[in-house]
């Protein structure tokens, strides 16, 4: 089984730390639908507090403000996502497979979190921008991490050949690199067979160089 320390977080703001009790999560929920339908900029805490059906009171009880809203609304949705990928990759009893999964869980799993999928391609604006542009940094330098490490065990089972450290960080580099490059391209894509194909010909092409099975399996 595989130990990603990282996919468990802890959600940390200036005011206080926040833990997903029933109505705080039912705050992020509901304005997380609305986040979605009509952008982080034109929803209003009036918005949030009238879909989740209470009061501002008690919006601001929990959050100070709409930015921590829409962050802890992204930080929601990359945890869910965390802990899907993770549960789709523990299975894999083969690393080179394991790296298979988790580029495919990564793709799959964006699709369903609207929020934080707009937040990776950009299409963030407003305010709200500058907290998007955090989350996606904190999304690539996770991906790396999560990367550099199935490579690493991948090592020591053998599914990949020996690599220095150098070799290691370049070549987690050059396929979190390749899986931006995909982004922009296939979370756009509606054709859930076609994504699995582009994903399947990346992952050849690079693993061909680091497999020692070169891709057969």
């Amino acid at each position: 089984m595989t130990d990603f320390y990282y996919f468990r977080t802890k959600y940390e703001f200036s005011r206080k730390v926040l833990w997903m009790d029933t109505n705080s999560l039912e705050i992020i929920n509901s304005a997380a639908d609305l986040f979605d339908r009509y952008g982080a900029r034109k929803t209003t805490m009036e918005d949030i507090a009238r879909e989740v059906g209470k009061g501002k009171s008690t919006l601001y009880y929990y959050f100070k403000n709409k930015e921590e809203v829409f962050e802890s609304v992204l930080r929601h949705e990359f945890d869910s996502l965390k802990s899907q990928i993770m549960e789709a990759i523990t299975e894999a009893d083969d690393c080179y497979f394991m790296m298979k999964e988790f580029v495919k869980a990564v793709f799959s799993g964006i699709h369903q979190f609207r929020n934080l999928k707009k937040s990776l391609l950009n299409e963030v604006d407003g305010k709200s921008k500058a907290t998007a542009s955090l989350i996606r940094s904190q999304f690539i330098d996770w991906e790396l991490s999560s990367i550099n490490q199935i490579l690493a065990k991948g090592m020591i089972t053998g599914a990949f050949r020996n690599m220095t450290d150098q070799e290691l960080v370049i070549n987690s580099q050059a396929i979190s690199i390749a899986m931006m490059g995909l982004k922009a391209i296939l979370l756009n894509e509606t054709d859930a067979e076609e994504t699995n194909r582009k994903i399947d010909n990346l992952l050849s092409l690079l693993f061909n160089g680091i497999s020692n099975q070169h891709g057969t399996k």
